[in-house]
C-alpha cells in the first residue's frame, strides 16, 4: 500500500500558506493570525518532507498562490479576469502533473 501521508501534509501547507495572505490584506490586528498561518504551513511542509520527496511536495505546496487567489475572490470580494482563471487552471494542472509518479 502506498503511503499518501505526504500529500495531506502538502495540501496543508499549501492552505496554511494562502492565509498568510489573506490575513495580511485584513490588516495588521491579523498579522497574529498571519504569523501562526505560516508557522504551521512550514511545520506540515517539513512533516510532508520527511516522508515523500521533494520533487513531489513542492509542486504541490505551490498551490497555495492558486489557493491564496481563490479565497482573495471568495472572502475578499476580489475580481478576476476569465484569462487570470485560465492561468490559474494551468498552474493547477501544472503543479499535479509534476507531483506524479
Amino acid at each position: 500500500m502506498t503511503d499518501y501521508r505526504w500529500l495531506i501534509y502538502a495540501l496543508i501547507s499549501a492552505v496554511c500558506a494562502s492565509l498568510v495572505a489573506i490575513f495580511g490584506k485584513v490588516g495588521l490586528f491579523w498579522i497574529g493570525a498571519s504569523c501562526v498561518a505560516g508557522a504551521v504551513s512550514w511545520l506540515f511542509y517539513f512533516k510532508a518532507i520527511q516522508i515523500g520527496s521533494v520533487s513531489k511536495i513542492a509542486p504541490i505546496d505551490k498551490l497555495s498562490m492558486p489557493l491564496a487567489v481563490f479565497l482573495a475572490v471568495v472572502i475578499l470580494n476580489e475580481k478576476y479576469s476569465k484569462l487570470n482563471w485560465l492561468g490559474l487552471g494551468l498552474i493547477v494542472i501544472g503543479a499535479f502533473l509534476a507531483a506524479l509518479n
